[in-house]
């Protein structure tokens, strides 16, 4: 049966949906690590250097005619190679479940915190995500989830509509805090890369997303590029905005910055709370994929029987509710997460596959062999560092 193809419309509405989240709330924070120029010009070059590497897969994958990224690095990598990626994608999305169950947790903390109940405390915070957890957990259990689609335009809703409040709050404040800086240069910077590198993780799921539309490389890329352009102006907006009204005191989760009797911002927490906890079973699918294929050599988790079945949910779900049991912030999680996913699966990924693939047909003195080398060496090292920084980050809010 042929499958009905996707307008352009709503092609952009699933890229869209696939790189906004609610990983936007940690956006404000990176102006802290670098000031107001580096940072709009670093989520300019990371969503630059992410339409580069979304051509490079939507080109590759028209010439071995895969369709998945998994697939694709098979394809031209052999076993190991879709293996590392499998891997480092399994990370990169365990630590974004871990955010999204933390993220929840800010909103219902706050929602406490107007009765006068401080959860903060590690004891607390630990009671209320297990608490909290069994529904989003509970949500990972049927094998057709398939219900949940209908929240997936939520998001882009939601996005647009704290863009606007954000606006709205750096208006109504009428003044700019006393710490904001326009420019500054550390190597907590590759701590805003690893962000921003989550934000423009388009490479990873720009095939998915646009399987319906066309198979056309030039139309696909040109949709790419409007999903790219609509999410850079999302992200730089409460950027900029968070970071003039809160300057160096910008917290990991914006909306912590806000009281918590704030009526506009109460509804904000709400719609962020919708979106995280349908995102976390919509994640947890491909999660429990890649543990079902590593364990049990078969990708479709929802075709084990019960006792295998049990193991794979195990697996997706303790990891990182006990993570974020103990973890009191989002943003390290979103760090490691995109300094995996955004810079390793993303760029190195991309520019690796094309070396190998081309090595034989294109000279190495050939410009696009000597570009995708230098994207593959900033790839990796930017991921190494990013990395690191990110651990180090982590370590830092445990403790």
């Amino acid at each position: 049966k042929t499958q009905k193809k996707q307008s352009t419309f709503a092609t952009i509405m699933n890229i869209m949906n696939s790189i906004l989240g609610a990983g936007i709330l940690s956006i404000p924070n990176t102006f802290v690590n670098s000031g107001i120029i580096p940072s709009i010009i670093l989520i300019l070059i990371m969503a630059i250097l992410s339409l580069i590497a979304t051509d490079m897969v939507i080109s590759l994958a028209f010439k071995t005619q895969t369709v998945g990224l998994a697939q694709l690095t098979e394809k031209i990598l052999g076993f190991w190679g879709a293996l590392i990626l499998t891997i480092l994608n399994l990370l990169f999305l365990l630590t974004a479940l871990v955010a999204y169950l933390v993220l929840a947790g800010d909103m219902i903390t706050s929602w406490f915190d107007l009765g006068g109940i401080d959860l903060n405390p590690l004891a607390y915070h630990a009671i209320m995500e297990l608490i909290y957890g069994i529904i989003p957990i509970s949500l990972t259990i049927p094998r057709d989830i398939s219900f949940l689609r209908y929240f997936s335009t939520a998001t882009v809703i939601c996005v647009i509509f704290f863009c606007v409040v954000m606006l709205y709050k750096a208006i109504d404040y009428h003044k700019v805090n006393s710490t904001v800086k326009m420019s500054k240069l550390d190597i907590s910077l590759f701590s805003s890369v690893s962000i921003y590198g989550l934000s423009f993780a388009l490479p990873s799921v720009v095939l998915p997303a646009g399987k319906l539309y066309t198979t056309k490389v030039k139309r696909r890329w040109f949709v790419s590029m409007i999903g790219i352009i609509i999410a850079l102006f999302f992200y730089a907006i409460p950027g900029v905005t968070g970071y003039l009204i809160f300057g160096d005191e910008t917290n990991g989760n914006i909306l912590k910055n806000f009281k918590s009797n704030d009526v506009v911002m109460i509804i904000c927490r709400a719609c962020f709370f919708i979106v995280v906890t349908c995102a976390y079973p919509m994640i947890a699918q491909t999660v429990q994929a890649m543990w079902s294929q590593l364990i049990f050599k078969m990708d479709q988790p929802a075709e084990l029987p019960n006792c295998k079945r049990f193991l794979i949910l195990a697996l997706t779900n303790s990891i990182p509710l006990i993570i974020a049991m103990l973890l009191p912030s989002a943003k390290p999680a979103l760090s490691i997460g995109g300094a995996l996913g955004g810079c390793l699966v993303d760029f190195a990924f991309p520019s690796l596959e094309f070396i190998v693939l081309y090595r034989k047909e294109l000279k190495w003195s050939n410009w696009r062999m000597i570009s995708s080398g230098l994207f593959f060496v900033f790839g990796l090292v930017t991921g190494v560092i990013a990395t690191y920084q990110s651990i180090a980050d982590a370590i830092v809010a445990f403790s």
